[in-house]
């Protein structure tokens, strides 16, 4: 269990990127219409 913790860890520092992802999200509708700018793949690796 204490290994899953660990695990869990990270994740939860990723889960605070996340909320500026959600942001980003809103981003990606909008380079959706044009994948061929970088800003879409910054967008959804963000």
């Amino acid at each position: 269990h204490l290994v899953n913790v660990g695990k869990t860890n990270p994740i939860q520092t990723q889960y605070k990127p996340n909320q500026t992802q959600l942001k980003p999200i809103k981003c990606q509708n909008k380079p959706n219409s044009n994948p061929n700018k970088p800003n879409f793949k910054g967008c959804r690796r963000a």
